[in-house]
């Protein structure tokens, strides 16, 4: 049974279909990524699945429940995390205090060990008392992904978690993420730097224009006609180079 199942959902802002009848489902264990040119609906369909947005028509299914409409909270709670493209860290807590925040979701006791490793991991264990003032860009992108790990997910959805980050940077968060999946957790990631992304999924989502153009291997993304007209007729975009 897939951990995460969506079928045909649709939403709406206006007159734009900024999501149009879209299923895609996860295994437990799996990492799949979600691509597309901007505007291509990937924000949306994770504002669906994570309860921030409820789709106008559709389903959503989290472990064989329905969970359509539910409360981003309820479904914190459930397994389902979400992390967001512009991160907001709260800024009168201390590194450390933001990513043990999630941790009180799922009402469990934390690992701490865990909490520490994923820190030095990340390069963050040395900053983990200071406010998340001092962070640079690369670090606070850091921060989102450490918390959302902190809350225990089942499955994490990540939204660009390498965008603005350096080559080592990349690295420490894919060792984070990696091991996050050898626990059996599930992993959708939205992102535009193609190379980093192509080398962590097994399998890939392409959007344009709200609609699934294309799902499959990473090694057969370059070789679909209709990706390459979404990206400009450019496949050396997909290839990463």
């Amino acid at each position: 049974m897939s951990i995460l199942r969506a079928e045909n959902l649709t939403k709406r802002f206006g007159g734009i279909v900024a999501v149009n009848n879209v299923s895609m489902s996860v295994e437990r264990g799996e990492i799949v990524g979600i691509i597309g040119p901007n505007g291509a609906g990937k924000t949306t369909l994770f504002s669906l699945i994570s309860g921030m947005e409820k789709p106008d028509s559709g389903r959503i299914y989290l472990n064989g429940e329905e969970v359509t409409g539910m409360k981003p909270y309820h479904l914190s709670r459930k397994g389902l995390v979400r992390t967001f493209q512009i991160v907001r860290p709260f800024r009168s807590l201390t590194v450390y205090q933001n990513v043990m925040a999630p941790t009180t979701v799922r009402r469990t006791k934390p690992d701490m060990g865990m909490v520490e490793n994923m820190l030095k991991t990340l390069g963050l264990y040395e900053k983990r008392d200071q406010p998340t003032s001092v962070l640079t860009h690369g670090e606070l992108k850091k921060l989102e992904v450490a918390r959302g790990l902190a809350a225990s997910p089942e499955i994490l959805l990540l939204d660009e978690p390498f965008g603005g980050l350096t080559v080592n940077e990349i690295e420490q968060v894919s060792t984070v993420l990696k091991e996050f999946i050898e626990q059996r957790g599930s992993l959708v990631v939205i992102e535009h730097r193609l190379r980093e992304l192509m080398k962590i999924v097994e399998r890939v989502i392409v959007m344009d224009q709200g609609k699934v153009i294309f799902e499959g291997v990473p090694g057969d993304v370059p070789k679909s006609e209709e990706v390459v007209k979404a990206y400009l007729g450019s496949s050396k975009v997909l290839e990463g180079e």
